[in-house]
């Protein structure tokens, strides 16, 4: 069994807390407490919000403006922009969402035969680590095993930063994660002293929603990324200043 640390276990905690959902279940909870013991404009207030506010993180024009300044901020790398960067040796993917991130290394690993890819991410509660199962998606792909690299220890972006620096040192790599994630992650691997060159896989956001579409749990879904991702800066600042 892996055992991590309390504080590793506390920000895991607090940031469950924090997303739109539970927020939003939480003030409904409230609303009903107030609801059985009979103060029934208190309780009419809070379910209220809590109805909107589940709305609103479920609502696409609203998502589309929590995740747009995430996702562009890197661009996808062209075919010609990867093979300018024929020196690069390396191809750091890391875990989570490896359907879409596995390919992008898959597409600069086919234009750059050459480089090493490391797959990262811990198993957690998981059977199978996400290192192992980006690695595998990469292998039936057609990538030799002895390119692949599996780093499943790193708990987090920032043990990840640290572990890379282990690895390979100082020298460039291209950073595959998802355009959401791309902003934190690079901070990451910037802040730890390396040269990460941004290779974001993909983007959620498929344009401008129609303001007709009715509230769904996929919006809720990408909401509750961009969220994360948002605490995630705020953390990555607390950090610098103690």
């Amino acid at each position: 069994m892996i055992e991590y640390g309390f504080g590793f276990w506390l920000k895991k905690s607090i940031s469950a807390v924090l997303m739109p959902l539970p927020v939003g279940l939480l003030t409904g909870f409230l609303g009903l407490w107030y609801l059985f013991r009979g103060h029934y404009a208190k309780a009419k207030t809070i379910v209220t919000v809590s109805l909107l506010w589940i709305a609103l993180f479920s609502y696409a024009p609203i998502v589309d403006v929590m995740t747009e300044p995430l996702e562009e901020s890197y661009e996808r790398l062209t075919d010609e922009q990867i093979m300018g960067y024929k020196d690069v040796k390396y191809i750091l993917l890391l875990g989570g969402d490896a359907q879409h991130r596995a390919w992008e290394a898959l597409r600069i690993h086919r234009l750059l035969p050459e480089t090493k890819i490391i797959a990262s991410g811990y198993r957690g509660g998981a059977v199978v680590s996400d290192a192992n199962v980006s690695a595998e998606l990469l292998l039936d792909g057609g990538v030799e095993r002895k390119s692949v690299r599996i780093n499943d220890k790193p708990k987090d972006t920032y043990e990840e930063a640290l572990a890379v620096a282990k690895m390979i040192g100082k020298e460039r790599f291209f950073l595959v994660t998802s355009g959401y994630h791309m902003r934190r992650a690079k901070r990451f691997f910037d802040d730890a002293g390396l040269n990460p060159i941004a290779a974001p896989a993909d983007s959620s956001n498929g344009g401008c929603a129609s303001p007709w579409e009715a509230p769904n749990a996929r919006e809720l879904t990408k909401s509750e990324h961009a969220w994360h991702e948002y605490l995630g800066l705020l953390w990555s600042r607390i950090r610098c200043v103690f």
